[in-house]
């Protein structure tokens, strides 16, 4: 026999083993697909592609057969032959997978390889997906080239899709937009998702265009990479603090730091394109998140002040700012139109981060800024401590200060101001006004100079002596003790010349049971030339009558003199409030706030009302009303609204809130923050216009 014809026929054996071997195997595995003139046909081709048992099917393979078809047999009947293929495929994977060994085969997982969803080793997305028309996101070309982090991400992230999208519609945008970012990320060379930037979000955006003509298709695609981004942040085994966004679902928050009605989902330093000042606000994060105990919506306030300064300085890493681009930076912020929150917000968040690089040996020492005038929102707390809705006065407001300028008596010790405890007025036409300054028991400016109040309990007192340094030329300070507590007060003079009057203010303070000297000679003469002034206006009233007098007038006049002047010379605001009685109705009234904090409430008619001490208020007649409170008011004053509009042109509007964690919310609860610039932020890092 030649040799040829010798190789023919033990070729043709070896094939005849090969179709036997497998058609015994989808007896076994497929008995469903056993005998069909289509299995058959696969058994040929599988045979002489030399295969020999079903586990080595796989998409490849796949492909090759739907090659081999189709110029046999119909269009139309390609599927059935393709669709055997895969039932055979899938029913002996689904039997592996009863036992460990063929679990181990045949369990879904990243391989440097072609990967076909129908051939998933879970039988529930197999089901899923019998119907999918897109066939095309079905497939995962892992053997591709391109960074072995990035390929396993993109597994990571399909399936996540696969297990969490139950419904066919959108799993679809999922699995599409997915494939055509993998492919665009392929395209620029993108190792890691973890650290897309913006630059490289928008380039995605491009490239969608690209490949999808239908706009709000496109808009449903773009999402993925938000997605993929937040499923491969909370799906890594370890945190990456690298990332350029976080999600804060991954942290073990406690729950008394989260205001859940006002959740926040994620910070982005996408923003902070410096390389170096944005691993130094990681690495800040990192502690406030990791360490810290604020709340997470003060802990994001902060955030975002520091990632705009950061923002602002652009390219100058951080360790190398001097004090003179920190000052330039605040008084541009302070003669925007940011209100008085999210000014001192901004300060407070730039002191906190400069005293982490100092901590943290970034810098020498933290730096030094002085003070700013600033707009902000009234709030009387010696009268009736409640928010005069959208009256703002002029004040001198303390910024950023070391705690070697003006902190070095600021310690846990220090007691909280309480009420009554020392009489907080300024002297009636002084220039001094209350500040803001962390750390103290009260404090107050003229603008350049500085008086702090600190309280301590005598059982923890940590003291100690006012120094003048590069920022104060002289100081000033008394120590009085009363009781159980101890009070000092310091003042700080810009220059020396101004210490006099700043000793004056500290001599002027009074304490509990013990008021000044000064104080008590300056309202005595107060006293008296009052009298003096009754006296006059009482006489020269007589004499216009004619000497005839109305006995009420005297009884009246110490209540009805402010309210029935016109001179409204010492009226510091003027503010709208709303009540409302029994029955719903509601009235406009004004609140009415003098130089001396002292206040009133008044109709435009006339009419005086009372504040009863429980957001009640009855006029003279004895009709009593609510200070309303509803969506847009609060006490009686009308919260403040806001009409915004995103890139996309969606407008949306904002209203005050009261709650402290963020200053204006939604309809939703989304919680925004102004800028000062015209432009808002909501929680979520999204951008918006303000309307005019």
């Amino acid at each position: 026999m030649p040799a040829f014809l010798q190789s023919f026929i033990e070729a043709e054996q070896e094939r005849s083993r090969r179709i036997e071997q497998l058609r015994k195997e989808i007896r076994e595995f497929a008995k469903e697909e056993a005998g069909s003139s289509i299995t058959e046909q696969i058994l040929l081709f599988l045979a002489d592609e030399m295969v020999e048992h079903l586990s080595e099917i796989d998409y490849e393979l796949r492909m090759k057969f739907e090659l081999y078809i189709t110029p046999l047999i119909k269009r139309n009947y390609i599927y059935r032959y393709t669709g055997t293929f895969d039932r055979i495929r899938q029913a002996y994977i689904r039997e592996r997978m009863k036992t460990p060994a063929g679990q181990r085969e045949c369990e879904w997982k990243y391989k440097n390889e072609i990967l076909f969803v129908p051939y998933h080793s879970d039988p529930v997305i197999v089901k899923s997906v019998e119907t999918v028309r897109c066939r095309s996101n079905m497939v995962w070309n892992f053997k591709a080239a391109a960074s072995e982090k990035l390929k396993r991400q993109i597994f990571t992230v399909l399936e996540y899709i696969l297990k969490n999208y139950e419904i066919s519609r959108l799993r679809e945008y999922k699995l599409t937009g997915l494939q055509l970012f993998y492919e665009f990320c392929i395209r620029e060379q993108i190792t890691d998702i973890q650290l897309l930037e913006l630059e490289q979000e928008t380039a995605f955006q491009d490239y969608l265009k690209q490949k999808v003509e239908k706009e709000q298709r496109r808009k449903r695609l773009k999402s993925i990479v938000e997605t993929a981004r937040k499923v491969i942040f909370i799906e890594t085994d370890e945190t990456r603090w690298d990332a350029t966004i976080w999600y804060l679902e991954r942290f073990r928050i406690a729950k008394e730091r989260i205001n859940q009605s006002d959740s926040i989902e994620k910070i982005s330093f996408q923003e902070v394109l410096q390389p170096k000042n944005r691993l130094l606000l990681q690495e800040y994060m990192k502690y406030e998140i990791g360490i810290g105990e604020l709340a997470l919506s003060t802990v994001y306030e902060r955030f975002r002040t520091i990632r705009n300064f950061l923002q602002e300085i652009s390219e100058l890493e951080v360790t190398k700012c001097d004090a003179s681009l920190i000052d330039v930076y605040l008084k541009n912020l302070q003669n925007g139109a940011m209100g008085a929150k999210t000014f001192n917000t901004n300060v407070s968040g730039i002191q906190f981060f400069m005293k982490f690089l100092e901590v943290k040996g970034y810098i020498k020492k933290e730096l030094t800024i002085v003070f700013y005038s600033c707009r902000i929102q009234l709030t009387s707390t010696d009268v009736e401590n409640k928010i005069l809705g959208e009256s703002t006065m002029k004040t001198k407001f303390m910024t950023l200060m070391t705690v070697a300028t003006l902190g070095i008596f600021s310690a846990a010790t220090v007691m909280a101001a309480g009420n009554n405890d020392f009489y907080t007025q300024p002297p009636a036409g002084s220039e001094w006004e209350k500040a803001d300054t962390e750390g103290t028991y009260a404090s107050y400016t003229n603008g350049n100079d500085y008086v702090n109040i600190y309280k301590y309990s005598l059982e923890d007192v940590k003291t100690g002596i006012a120094k003048c340094n590069d920022t104060y030329d002289a100081c000033y300070q008394t120590i009085y003790s009363e009781g159980n507590s101890l009070y000092m007060a310091v003042g700080y003079a810009k220059d020396a010349d101004d210490i006099s009057d700043v000793r004056k203010f500290v001599e002027y303070i009074s304490y509990p049971g013990n008021p000044s000297l000064t104080r008590q000679e300056n309202e005595n003469q107060t006293d008296d030339s009052s009298d003096d002034s009754d006296k006059a206006t009482t006489d020269t009233a007589s004499q216009k009558s004619g000497g005839d007098s109305d006995s009420s007038d005297t009884e009246e006049n110490a209540s009805t003199k402010s309210s029935d002047s016109n001179d409204d010379s010492d009226i510091l605001t003027t503010s709208p409030m709303t009540l409302v009685d029994s029955d719903g109705n509601t009235i406009e009234i004004n609140y009415i706030l003098h130089k001396d904090y002292s206040c009133e409430y008044r109709g435009d008619d006339g009419m005086n009302y009372t504040d009863n001490g429980d957001e009640t208020y009855t006029d003279e007649n004895g009709n009593t009303y609510s200070a309303l409170n509803d969506d847009t008011h609060h006490l009686g004053h009308t919260l403040e609204q806001h009409d915004l509009q995103d890139a996309n042109g969606n407008t949306v509007t904002v209203t005050e809130t009261t709650n402290g964690d963020y200053y204006f919310q939604d309809e939703n609860g989304t919680g925004f923050t102004d800028n000062g610039d015209g432009t808002w932020s909501d929680e979520n890092g999204s951008s918006y216009t303000e309307i005019d």
